[in-house]
């Protein structure tokens, strides 16, 4: 199946989210391994590294999730 890019840039912003939200499901929803890049792998390790020298200035998702409802109250 050919898909015409330039097709798709014409689309809305919203209409094309749709499309990668779909193909994103697709994918997830298919049971093969999606492959992770390298540089995923490193900013999880730097991330973890971080978190192992500082666990104080880490937020738990908890407190995430909080700050965000109060940012869009």
């Amino acid at each position: 199946m050919a898909v015409d890019i330039a097709e798709l840039l014409q689309l809305s912003v919203d209409e094309r989210l749709e499309i990668v939200e779909r193909v994103w499901e697709s994918l997830a929803s298919s049971g093969q391994t999606i492959p992770v890049p390298d540089w995923h792998l490193e900013e999880l390790d730097r991330r973890e590294e971080m978190q192992q020298r500082n666990p104080v200035a880490m937020l738990s998702w908890e407190e995430v999730k909080q700050r965000l409802r109060e940012h869009h109250d």
